[in-house]
């Protein structure tokens, strides 16, 4: 704090103490920038006096090298016409001396608050573009092209509105994260809010933020998210689940771009666009009258479906190949792929949960593989939702599988894991290291597979051994009178 009168100062020092601060006066403003080069502040209120002082200097040097602490300027009654000239400097708001503690103490809130604010900005700024190489829509299937052409076509009309429609995990704030780039950038803020998770009578003041003594509790009035999002993305996630007392000051907030905050009588502008989703029927719901219709209307202006993972064709060996490698490189793993036999797994699979099951099941598998390529064994994959007919008939795309009736689909890659292992073991003549490497993988890894294989069905894989050649061998040699000795002191 920089104050010259003593009084003042004593005064604002206690009041600033019992905010918990400690507090360091200052009577002149030049010692000032050694204080604040040499340590970190949480606040600075400096006193605008005018004439010769490096009061302004003070001010730009704070603005300017300390963006993490916020500035209140106090001016005196005479020289009131400074504080917005302070403002122009930097600080965040200027104070007319004398004031009393309770004005001090309410600045100083609303000055860290702002604070708070512009660093959260700040972080999920840093977030985005760190995570924006990484974003963008995988996959050519004909449903997919025509939304990257939709999206294409609304990046310069920032204030349409936009509902997504689609299952869940299909990508939805994928999508409109690509749209608030491809409009915006990293220009302008990208804030969401799931309008089902928050209890309804806390949703309202998140959305529209509240005025001091709105409600007990309100001690200080408070931004809410619309307010915050101002020139850039308000993401309304699960828009179906809005209650319905929210719902027409959403529709009159759409229509006017304008709102009020709890407790308050002034109408606030903003511009923005609004982007809502919903992986539910709205259309259901405006008939059973539990969603507004003319609030749906105003919401769907720019529709825009999402299809399921099921109906992208071979859109899911792109999502899973591109899913590998970012997981392989944050894992510090050298998975390059997955097997033809997993590949047409993924084909077949109907995926429930969408590309967030294939992203939690491929994440899991570069997890626990050890293997250059990812295998049918690495996945375990609801066998309820594979294409099969008539109890006994499965269909992977190119071949025909026989499914038996009542085994599982894990059981039937086991027995197909089995198979392999037996034939890899025999042309190995009984060496569990030759079959591994027949087989593509490590010897640990040939192990957990064989007990995994074994455990599905009952037998061992390892049982081959008494038929391979190498031990079928050694028993006719082994039966003839003589060579029992023979053959012990060969293997010594």
């Amino acid at each position: 704090m920089v104050e010259s009168d003593a009084e003042e100062a004593r005064a604002a020092r206690s009041w600033l103490e019992n905010l918990d601060f400690d507090v360091v006066h200052l009577g002149d403003h030049a010692p000032a920038f050694d204080h604040l080069s040499n340590r970190s502040y949480d606040l600075a209120v400096i006193e605008m006096t005018g004439g010769k002082a490096c009061d302004f200097e003070l001010l730009q040097y704070i603005t300017r090298n300390l963006i993490k602490t916020p500035s209140i300027a106090t001016t005196s009654q005479a020289n009131s016409s400074l504080g917005t000239k302070a403002l122009q400097k930097g600080a965040r708001s200027f104070l007319v001396k004398p004031f009393s503690q309770e004005t001090l103490q309410q600045y100083v809130r609303q000055a860290l608050e702002s604070q708070r604010h512009a660093e959260e900005a700040e972080r999920l700024a840093r977030l985005r573009r760190q995570e924006r190489h990484g974003r963008q829509i995988v996959g050519s299937s004909p449903a997919m092209r025509s939304i990257s052409d939709l999206i294409a076509s609304i990046s310069d009309a920032s204030l349409t509105t936009v509902l997504l429609k689609g299952e869940t995990g299909t990508g939805k704030d994928l999508i409109a994260n690509v749209i608030h780039d491809v409009t915006f950038g990293d220009a302008a803020p990208f804030n969401a809010i799931n309008c089902s998770s928050i209890p309804p009578e806390l949703l309202e003041s998140e959305l529209f933020g509240y005025e001091k003594g709105a409600f007990t509790g309100a001690f200080q009035s408070k931004l809410g998210i619309i307010e915050l999002t101002e020139g850039g993305t308000l993401f309304l996630d699960d828009i179906a689940g809005l209650p319905a007392a929210l719902q027409p000051k959403l529709l009159r907030f759409l229509d006017e771009k304008s709102f009020r905050r709890v407790g308050g009588n002034a109408d606030i502008k903003v511009s923005l666009r609004v982007i809502a989703s919903t992986n539910r029927s709205i259309e259901k719901l405006v008939g059973a009258g539990s969603f507004r219709r003319d609030l749906y209307f105003r919401l769907s202006g720019f529709p825009i479906t999402l299809p399921p993972l099921r109906e992208r064709g071979r859109d899911v060996i792109d999502l899973a190949n591109h899913m590998i490698e970012r997981c392989a490189r944050r894992y510090g793993k050298g998975i390059r792929g997955i097997s033809p036999e997993l590949e047409r797994l993924f084909l077949a699979y109907q995926w429930p949960g969408n590309i967030r099951e294939l992203q939690n099941m491929i994440e899991r598998a570069v997890i626990v593989s050890e293997e250059d390529v990812l295998q049918t064994g690495h996945f375990q994959l609801d066998a309820s939702v594979l294409p099969i007919s008539n109890g006994a008939r499965g269909s992977y795309p190119g071949q025909d599988v026989t499914l038996p009736l009542g085994r599982s689909l894990f059981q039937e890659v086991a027995y197909y894991e089995k198979e392999l292992m037996e034939r890899a073991i025999y042309e190995a003549e009984g060496v569990k290291l030759g079959a591994a490497k027949l087989l593509g993988i490590s010897r640990h890894a040939f192990d957990r597979l064989s007990k995994r294989v074994c455990k599905l069905t009952g037998e061992d894989p390892a049982s081959v051994f008494a038929r391979s050649p190498r031990t079928e061998l050694a028993r006719i040699r082994a039966s003839k009178p003589g060579n029992g000795l023979k053959a012990l002191g060969a293997g010594r």
